[in-house]
């Protein structure tokens, strides 16, 4: 937590105000509130990708949940120079079909 302080002070406000957020989400336990992507097998996903299983829910605090394949070692290199996959982060791939469903249902207030 110490390491942490010390970088708050010297970045920007916002930055500051978003490892706070990091740091809190860490700490607290995560309770899901709902899926918001149509089920992967209802979308065909489970059948093309052979037993993987990618969703996205919505946690009670508001943020979300994203189950994907680690692809992290595979995109480092492609990100924008400002883009950085941090510690304790991972990016993940998901299906197309499976996020476009996540936010046609955010837009449709379903779910």
């Amino acid at each position: 937590m110490e390491a942490f302080k010390h970088e708050c002070e010297d970045s920007q406000h916002n930055k500051c105000a978003l490892r706070r957020k990091e740091v809190r989400l860490m700490e607290e336990q995560i309770r899901i509130k709902r899926r918001i992507s149509g089920h992967p097998a209802e979308l065909g996903i489970t059948k093309m990708l052979r037993a993987i299983c990618p969703d996205i829910f919505e946690t009670e605090s508001g943020d979300f949940v994203i189950i994907g394949r680690d692809v992290t070692s595979n995109i480092e290199k492609e990100l924008p120079r400002d883009a950085v996959v941090s510690k304790g982060e991972r990016a993940v791939l998901i299906p197309r079909e499976l996020f476009l469903s996540a936010v046609d249902n955010i837009i449709k207030g379903k779910k």
